[in-house]
């Protein structure tokens, strides 16, 4: 929050001088998980600064909100390792060079459901093998 001093308020973990997961020199929302298991809030994951959105959702075990993953140049999920659940929607689409989602091998719920949409060099989805619980439905199309 700025302020200097360790407290509820902080977006990250640390002292606001110290949480800055993606090293940009701001504590801020993109550095919520560092050190901690649950980022709260919906999340994008797009073309504009892939690795920096990849590294505020590193160690997260808990998304408390939707993630949206985009546009990227990504051939895997490998940043999202860890991942066990999305309380909120979870949307992969349009990434071209995208040829598995094995990243994604601890995610286990999906509250508001999955969609899998347009990934043109998708050829598997065994990544999703610990999937058990999907809110209003799993789609899979024009990949």
């Amino acid at each position: 929050d700025g302020d200097g001093v360790l407290d509820d308020d902080d977006l990250c973990t640390g002292d606001d001088a110290t949480g800055d997961a993606d090293d940009d020199g701001v504590c801020d929302d993109r550095d919520v998980c560092r050190g901690t298991a649950e980022a709260v809030g919906d999340y994008v994951v797009d073309e504009v600064d892939t690795a920096a959105d990849l590294a505020a959702l590193a160690g997260c075990q808990m998304i408390r909100g939707s993630l949206l993953i985009e546009n990227t140049a990504l051939r895997d999920f490998s940043g999202l390792a860890g991942v066990a659940t999305i309380e909120g929607n979870f949307r992969i689409e349009s990434n071209d060079a995208l040829t598995n989602i094995d990243g994604l091998s601890t995610l286990r719920a999906a509250g508001l459901g999955v969609q899998i949409v347009s990934n043109d060099a998708l050829t598997r989805i065994d990544g999703l093998s610990a999937l058990t619980t999907v809110g209003t439905g799993l789609i899979i199309r024009y990949n």
